[in-house]
C-alpha cells in the first residue's frame, strides 16, 4: 500500500470510528446522501440541504442559514480536502513534522465536516418543547 492510500484509507477509518453501529446517525449512512462525506476519489464533500434555505424559518433565516451551510460547513469541508493534500505533500518529502501538523488541523475541520452534516438533518421548521424527563431536568438545574 503507498503513502496515498494508506492515508485515503487512514482518514475514512479514522472518521468511521467516532461513528457508533448503534447510533441515530449510523443507519443513515446507506439511504441519506445527506450523510456520505466523501466521494469515491475519498475526497470529502459537501451534500445539498435537504430542504430550501427558507425551510427552517422563522427559526432560522435564509440568510444565516446560507451562510452558516456555505461558508462556514464549506470552509470546514475544504479545509479538510487542504489538509489532505498537504499532508500527502509532506508525506512525500518525509517531513514528519510537517504531517503532524497537518494531521492536527485535519482533525479539527473532519470534526467540524461530521458535525455539520449531522446538524442539518436534525433541523425542523416546526416549533419544538423539551418534555417529560429533560423537562424536569432543565428546570431543575436551570430553574426556568
Amino acid at each position: 500500500m503507498d503513502r496515498k492510500l494508506f492515508l485515503q484509507n487512514s482518514a475514512i477509518l479514522a472518521g468511521a470510528t467516532i461513528l457508533p453501529t448503534a447510533s441515530a446517525f449510523s443507519p443513515n449512512l446507506e439511504i441519506n446522501v445527506m450523510d456520505k462525506l466523501t466521494d469515491a476519489n475519498c475526497n470529502f464533500i459537501q451534500q445539498s440541504l435537504p430542504y430550501a434555505e427558507n425551510f427552517l424559518e422563522p427559526y432560522m433565516d435564509a440568510e444565516t442559514l446560507h451562510l452558516h451551510y456555505t461558508f462556514h460547513h464549506g470552509g470546514a469541508m475544504k479545509g479538510a480536502n487542504k489538509d489532505m493534500e498537504n499532508i500527502r505533500k509532506a508525506m512525500d518529502s518525509n517531513s514528519f513534522e510537517t504531517v503532524d501538523y497537518y494531521t492536527k488541523k485535519l482533525a479539527y475541520h473532519f470534526s467540524s465536516h461530521v458535525m455539520h452534516s449531522i446538524f442539518w438533518t436534525n433541523l425542523t421548521n416546526k416549533k419544538t418543547a423539551p418534555a417529560g424527563k429533560l423537562l424536569k431536568d432543565i428546570e431543575k438545574d436551570l430553574g426556568s
